[in-house]
């Protein structure tokens, strides 16, 4: 469904009992949520966003509050070539046969498709500062964007309006409210998109493993493989605090294979596999042991 990179990463387990796959479980980590506020040039945003708006009739779009894709700032400029919103309608419905597959009811996706909605409607919220006191509020043009986004996720427009302008602290039982400047306000905005987000995104991965978890005894044990799939390291002329763990994480990854593969036998990883099935090892004999075993703790001298 999607050739470019991933932009999370994620680690599979597979569960074998008798050389058979009885489930698998995924982790995802990192997501690259800085993407859903803000792109470098020639960059997109998350793709769902621009398949919604390709692939949502007429109806679907004024139920979920949807206007022109030219006018959302989080995704705007990316909807002048025909072809690419053929592909992108096209694309739409593969997402939602997958949600489908995975278990999701209609009114989940709908609930779903309503909070990406209000992502997109929360980012045409500006603010500007009252001259008396410096607080700052939401901007006369965008009040109808607040109140839209409100209604997508589901809140008061006065819950969401306190969120994005103040906080309010508890000391000693009496509430202390403090009003944003209009960066703060700002940042407020574009961390509860980003948080909205992944918690969706989130919700699909817990999806995905109540429909792959194993149907085994509890007190059987299973033998296990990982699978990690993350990012490559990337150097972008400012690199935000997702790249640096991106690429420290890169670096660790790297460094630990340098050190396994310079202390364990080239037939380790066979090994491995032929142990995790339950098959013998007909490999060489090993003559300096391997002091350092897989994650999971099978390392010993001998194997």
């Amino acid at each position: 469904m999607n050739d470019n990179s991933s932009r999370f990463g994620k680690y599979m387990q597979l569960r074998f009992q008798r050389s058979t796959v009885r489930g698998a479980k995924l982790s995802e980590y990192l997501l690259e949520k800085s993407r859903v506020v803000q792109q470098d040039a020639g960059e997109r945003n998350f793709h769902v966003f621009y398949y919604m708006f390709a692939g949502l009739t007429a109806e679907e779009k004024e139920m979920y509050g949807l206007l022109d894709p030219s006018l959302y700032r989080y995704i705007s400029g990316w909807f002048r070539a025909e072809g690419v919103a053929e592909s992108w309608k096209h694309k739409y419905w593969e997402v939602r046969n997958a949600l489908d597959m995975v278990g999701f009811q209609e009114q989940e996706q709908v609930d779903m498709q309503a909070i990406l909605a209000g992502v997109l409607s929360l980012g045409n919220v500006t603010f500007q500062s009252q001259e008396n006191n410096g607080a700052v509020r939401v901007s006369e043009a965008s009040r109808g964007w607040l109140k839209a986004s409100a209604g997508q996720f589901g809140v008061q427009e006065e819950e969401l309006l306190k969120c994005l302008i103040c906080k309010v602290s508890v000391t000693r039982g009496e509430q202390i409210q403090r009003f944003h400047t209009q960066q703060q306000a700002e940042d407020a905005r574009d961390s509860i998109a980003k948080v909205a987000y992944g918690r969706v995104f989130g919700w699909i991965v817990r999806k995905i493993n109540e429909l792959l978890a194993e149907n085994v005894d509890p007190e059987v044990e299973l033998r296990e493989i990982g699978i990690l799939d993350i990012f490559g390291f990337e150097n972008f002329v400012v690199n935000r605090f997702e790249q640096l763990c991106i690429n420290l994480a890169n670096e660790q990854l790297q460094h630990f294979f340098n050190y396994v593969s310079s202390r364990c036998d080239i037939f380790w990883p066979g090994r491995v596999l032929r142990r995790v099935l339950g098959e013998p090892w007909e490999g060489r004999v090993v003559t300096s042991p391997c002091t350092v075993g897989p994650p999971w703790g099978w390392g010993s001298p001998e194997w």
